[in-house]
């Protein structure tokens, strides 16, 4: 008997689509994309699929909050590197993930912290999160970032992750390189942060939605950068419901 991986499911509506793309000259970026990105700030900010991102007022709302790149894994070395990871930093990286989470940091010339996950799960969602308090006893002068991973589905504690950044913020020294416009630009940023980042791998939870400070937040609104993942393993969470998605 076989048993299907990730088949994907096509209807009408996505070969439509597709063959859309294929007319309109453009292969890679082009306005859809410009689109996507502008739909899913949307989504990620009100939790409605039907805003009509096309107007003005969406352009100019949602045009500069989502970056569309060929993967997940570039989208967690390009948050690493927009933050100014590089050679003698430290990323705390739960021991429970996918390689990418870690890759992204070693590409950067960063030294990965792996935390373990808490014995028997979270109490609440038994989710394999981190073990929030060796995640505190982890943080160093040198640790530049923290990347939770939400996990099915089950989005992380970030009240409890912020609140222990917060406690750590005496340790953090910003980077200051002006050098170039890359390096100025982090500086700038963790400064403006002033403490460790939160660099949440959402890959496997577009659409998961977590109560924060008793308001519902969902995924890639709550960490400082967030990335998500369209590859076919992954899934998709859309007003409560988790829905199958195509290759």
């Amino acid at each position: 008997m076989k048993i299907p991986f990730s088949p994907p499911d096509i209807s009408e509506t996505e070969i439509n689509e597709v063959v859309k793309a294929l007319k309109s000259g453009w292969i890679t970026t082009g306005p859809r994309v410009k689109l996507l990105e502008r739909r899913l700030a949307a989504y990620i900010e009100t939790g409605w699929t039907d805003i009509d991102c096309d107007t003005d007022e969406a352009k100019s709302a949602y045009g500069k909050r989502v970056v569309c790149l060929n993967s997940a894994t570039a989208a967690e070395e390009l948050k690493l590197r927009i933050l100014g990871i590089k050679p003698g930093d430290e990323v705390i990286v739960p021991a429970y993930t996918y390689t990418a989470t870690a890759s992204a940091a070693v590409h950067c010339g960063a030294k990965v912290i792996f935390v373990d996950i808490q014995k028997d799960g979270d109490t609440n969602t038994h989710a394999p999160e981190m073990d929030y308090d060796k995640l505190e006893a982890a943080i160093t002068s040198k640790t530049k970032a923290i990347i939770p991973v939400d996990l099915g589905g089950l989005v992380c504690d970030y009240e409890k992750i912020y609140e222990i950044v917060e406690r750590k913020r005496e340790l953090f020294t910003p980077l200051d390189d002006h050098s170039d416009p890359l390096s100025d630009l982090s500086s700038r940023i963790q400064k403006s942060i002033g403490r460790v980042a939160v660099v949440a791998d959402c890959a496997h939870s577009l659409g998961a939605s977590r109560m924060i400070n008793g308001e519902k937040k969902y995924c890639g609104a709550i960490a400082d950068f967030s990335s998500f993942s369209f590859h076919a393993v992954n899934l998709l969470f859309i007003k409560g419901e988790k829905v199958a998605k195509t290759a």
